[in-house]
């Protein structure tokens, strides 16, 4: 157990000042472990949420790889958020607009704005519906 204490001071979570769950996962890794037997250990630590088995294994997979950076992998992301009253003012001007059009006008994905019009003709029914209601 000592040799897992002098491992993991070697890291500390700028936040809590604690290892993290990965640093865990390096240890038992490098002590010839398989992610199972690892997650079951972090499991019996931090509980039975700690680190799904299948989270475990993508990060033994990372290690031998040749892979030891703990960070997680960059991600494309927070979702790009359109303005509502842009879309609007696009389709004021030209009824026949298709998404494709107002995305690329707007410079983002067409998904982005199906998704946005979804959400405007969901709200705009129920603004709808409520006044017919009340």
């Amino acid at each position: 157990m000592t040799s897992l204490v002098l491992f993991l001071s070697q890291f500390k979570n700028g936040k809590t000042g604690r290892a993290l769950p990965t640093h865990f996962v390096l240890y038992y890794f490098r002590k010839g472990k398989n992610a199972s037997q690892a997650q079951k250990k972090l499991c019996a630590v931090y509980g039975d949420e700690a680190l799904k088995e299948r989270q475990c294994r993508n990060w033994f997979e990372r290690f031998r790889s040749g892979d030891f950076s703990l960070k997680n992998a960059q991600r494309s992301g927070r979702p790009v958020e359109v303005d509502e009253t842009h879309i609007k003012a696009i389709i004021d001007s030209d009824r026949h607009s298709t998404t494709r059009d107002i995305a690329e006008k707007l410079n983002v994905s067409h998904t982005c704005i199906e998704k946005k019009l979804k959400t405007l003709t969901v709200m705009s029914r129920n603004l709808i519906y409520g006044s017919l209601t009340s």
